[in-house]
């Protein structure tokens, strides 16, 4: 099987604009093309002083949920890096501190949506 191709990247500086974190998300994929049940996957990459992974693999019901699941993980972790640490990481050097735009684990919107699978 050939590799995901990226479908978005981003850089993570401090508060002088040094990159600290890379990001990448990849485009899903059915994990097992020979059955229709089978589950997507969304790989990301994350590396930087705390965290290093490569095309680690999201699951979901479907490639959307894969996707924002993989999302989520992304800003879930990126929070969490910028909490235990000097609390000055930012998507861009003008941004305010700790803000990614990126989703997260148990923010409002996710607690509304009800993901349903097809019976």
């Amino acid at each position: 099987m050939t590799p995901a191709p990226l479908i978005g990247s981003r850089t993570i500086v401090d508060q002088l604009g040094r990159t600290v974190y890379e990001l990448s998300v990849f485009m899903p994929y059915v994990r097992d093309v020979e059955n229709p049940d089978s589950d997507w996957v969304c790989e990301l990459s994350l590396t930087g002083p705390n965290q290093n992974f490569n095309r680690r693999k999201v699951h979901g019901v479907d490639a959307l949920q894969a996707l924002q699941l993989a999302l989520k993980f992304l800003g879930s972790t990126l929070r969490h890096e910028n909490e235990k640490g000097d609390g000055q990481l930012r998507l861009y050097q003008d941004d305010r501190p700790g803000e990614f735009d990126l989703p997260e684990f148990g923010d409002s919107l996710s607690a509304a949506i009800e993901w349903k699978v097809k019976t």
